[in-house]
């Protein structure tokens, strides 16, 4: 995402900042859709006005490269422009998914000032994600009446069904004053047109003279407008084909004074035809065929163009398209060519039409040429051990998420690694143990208990040598989230013997599984015998951590909770609180 501008501003006794954070902006040639744009800034006025300021939706519709994304980018830098002196903000929201709405919810509760703590007790709360993005939801709701005028971006939208219920609901008045554009692939999904929701459909790509400005501003001498008008017909007059296909035609043309359109024509509309229906029936989705060549032409290009894009390319191969920060990127390369500078990394990163740059040097990709990515590595890397060692690679790239503050974005990637190691039977060396103990963590902290399982079954089923307590204590907890509490307590009560053997009776280990059984126990109505456990890890904590510790406080208010039903929990209850305060 691209934040574009921050001036302070004070209204009442709140200090606040104006913002604009907008999808990330190409570090390509791209045209303004001036048509477009003030149709969809004319019929957002119209909404507002209609409907005294209460909220209101715009769709905008379209196959994945036809500029949805910069379109709505330039609508809200237009519309915020005659907000002068106006308390306003502009805010992108990632709709992909579950995950990516808690992500960017929270960005935008640090934006709008609410509660630090509890935006991070929201986010971090043993509950259904659902509820976590409601919860969140309603927190930013709070702080709406601060501001005249908003607009939202739930960008990246692929299935609205799947996260409508956890976006701003229109009628509801704590969400006045402000819009939301949504930008989504899927046509069918979106509301019929009323007095609330508008939609446009851009499926059909830029107009006769946008195509033109774009390709003609690839071209260096005169070009024959006939010519250039079988290339916009050849790539549907999409944005981002027709972007690939420039940069492509402009990066030829250096080493090749002679190239012409006419002979990228001939390339496209002859590239591999058999094999390209192959990929086509393979990766199809809802974009068209050309575009997947065009893009694929570009990736091909710059990977043979530089080792050091040939090693970024297949990174993203193996993970998500999503964003992720740039030194995790470079410290793979590096990791796999060390003679790579970290400054020569960036520039190339950044010279390169394929990827897109977020304000917080971020890096993603198009999910087209996310298709393309994995395309052209499949044709070059069929080698079994090859996937396994970039897998072990990788591992260590991701591994680096440790401990950040922007470590949720960890997850996407994570999730594909998984996948793949899954689909492909691919074997894992981790490392060390810690990244693999981490990956599982992670996904259990974010509610993949099925992946996290999947990850516990195959590490156990390759590696000879593991840690057998950690492994049955985290079986246990996974158990226990997912209400199989028979084998959660199982699972604990192996790993509190393995533990007892080798560290001893009085170990603090040996006190988290007491813990994690007393937590089985409590939650199968066993009151007598958690308060047992629960008894035996305070009394381990106390000695092994002084009485004021907050894994102390942890035991204390878990007493407290399962005394509530004998009535005598009120002075621990009070115990555990004063313990927690002092930790804050």
């Amino acid at each position: 995402m691209k934040q574009v501008s921050s001036i302070s501003a004070k209204n009442h006794r709140d200090s606040f900042d104006l913002f604009q954070v907008l999808p990330s902006k190409p570090n390509h040639f791209f045209v303004e859709r001036t048509e477009l744009r003030d149709k969809i800034i004319k019929d957002l006025e119209k909404l507002r006005n209609d409907n005294n300021d209460k909220l209101t939706y715009f769709y905008i519709t379209g196959n994945p490269g036809s500029g949805k994304s910069q379109l709505a980018r330039q609508v809200c830098e237009k519309l915020s422009c005659d907000w002068k002196n106006r308390t306003s903000f502009v805010m992108t929201i990632d709709g992909k998914n579950e995950e990516s709405l808690i992500r960017t919810y929270c960005e935008l509760g640090y934006r709008l000032n609410c509660d630090k703590y509890m935006i991070e007790k929201f986010e971090n709360e043993n509950c259904s994600i659902t509820d976590k993005v409601k919860n969140l939801r309603s927190l930013l709701s709070t702080r709406l009446k601060l501001w005249q005028n908003w607009l939202i971006i739930v960008d990246n939208v692929v299935q609205l069904g799947k996260i409508s219920s956890l976006l701003p609901q229109v009628g509801d008045p704590m969400w006045r004053n402000g819009q939301i554009i949504v930008t989504i692939q899927d046509t069918d999904a979106v509301p019929q047109d009323d007095e609330f929701n508008k939609h446009i459909s851009i499926r059909s790509g830029m107009n006769n003279r946008e195509c033109f400005q774009l390709l003609k501003h690839y071209t260096i001498e005169h070009s024959d407008d006939q010519l250039l008008n079988e290339v916009l017909h050849a790539l549907d007059r999409q944005p981002l084909a027709l972007v690939a296909a420039g940069c492509y035609f402009s990066r030829v043309k250096k080493v090749n004074c002679s190239f012409t359109w006419s002979q990228y024509l001939k390339k496209i509309c002859s590239e591999e035809e058999e094999s390209m229906d192959d990929i086509f029936v393979k990766y199809n989705s809802v974009y068209p065929r050309s575009m997947l060549q065009a893009s694929l032409l570009a990736v091909r290009q710059n990977a043979e163009e530089s080792s050091i894009l040939e090693n970024v390319i297949n990174f993203f191969s193996m993970i998500s398209f999503d964003l992720i920060p740039r030194d995790i990127i470079v410290f793979y390369v590096q990791e796999i060519d060390p003679k790579h500078s970290k400054e020569d990394i960036y520039l190339c990163l950044n010279d390169c039409s394929l990827f897109l740059h977020s304000e917080n040097n971020d890096i993603s990709l198009h999910r087209i040429v996310h298709k393309a990515v994995i395309v052209y590595q499949s044709e070059h890397s069929n080698e079994e051990h090859e996937m396994e060692t970039n897998v072990d690679q990788i591992s260590k790239a991701l591994y680096m998420f440790k401990e950040r503050d922007d470590e949720i974005k960890l997850m996407p990637h994570l999730e594909k690694i998984v996948q793949l190691l899954k689909t492909n039977k691919t074997k894992i060396y981790m490392n060390t143990l810690q990244v693999f103990q981490y990956f599982v963590d992670r996904l259990r902290h974010f509610g993949k208990y099925g992946l996290a399982l999947g990850l516990l079954d195959k590490f156990k089923s390759e590696l000879s040598s593991y840690d057998k307590a950690w492994y049955f204590s985290t079986l246990g907890l996974l158990y226990h989230d997912t209400g199989k509490y028979s084998k959660a307590k199982n699972h604990h009560e192996k790993a509190l013997e393995i533990q007892k053997q080798s560290l001893g009776p009085n170990h603090v280990d040996v006190a988290t599984s007491l813990n994690n059984l007393g937590n089985v126990l409590e939650n199968t109505g066993n009151y007598d015998k958690a308060i047992e456990f629960y008894e035996r890890a305070l009394e381990i904590r106390k000695q092994s951590l002084g009485p004021n510790h907050v894994d102390v406080a942890t035991s204390l208010n878990n007493l407290a909770n399962v005394l509530e039903n004998t009535g005598n929990y009120d002075k621990t209850n009070k115990r555990a609180k004063a313990i927690i305060k002092t930790h804050l």
